[in-house]
């Protein structure tokens, strides 16, 4: 029998709001947003990925989001590429974040990403309400296990 193989893409977010007009030590804004140029960066990337699982013959199993609002925006507009029955798991997960750094690193709580990102039918409350602060002990897990306990949800 032969092996399944898997391909992993990765993207980080494109220009956030601040990036574009102060150095990321001087930002004070809380999640930001992503800018008018990241959104079609978004929206290009989503084109060459389409055209690169077309060309390769693969396709995308599960996605993982962050959920920060800039990811949760560049996964809205990079999806536009995407038919609307796509027939991959979404999932929002912490275990996608970044290193609490500066202000733009808090992100929000699950009930307002919820009514921010109505079209995403995720379950937002399933994420820590401060969930940017990282794992708790006893919610730790590896993001192996994570994507495998995911996966077993379609």
């Amino acid at each position: 029998m032969a092996k399944a193989s898997s391909t992993c893409f990765s993207t980080k977010h494109p220009l956030q709001t601040p990036n574009d007009i102060i150095p990321p030590t001087k930002m004070k804004k809380i999640d930001c947003d992503i800018t008018e140029r990241g959104k079609e960066q978004s929206r290009q990337a989503g084109r060459t990925l389409i055209e690169l699982l077309t060309s390769s013959q693969r396709k995308i199993d599960f996605l993982m989001i962050s959920p920060l609002r800039r990811a949760l925006q560049t996964a809205t507009h990079l999806l536009e590429a995407f038919p609307e029955n796509h027939n991959f798991v979404v999932e929002i997960s912490n275990l996608c974040t970044e290193i609490l750094l500066d202000s733009c690193d808090i992100g929000t709580e699950p009930r307002a990403l919820t009514e921010e990102f109505p079209q995403w039918d995720l379950k937002f409350e399933d994420i820590l309400v401060a969930w940017w602060l990282g794992p708790r002990n006893d919610l730790d897990t590896n993001a192996t296990e994570e994507v495998q306990r995911n996966r077993g949800r379609s």
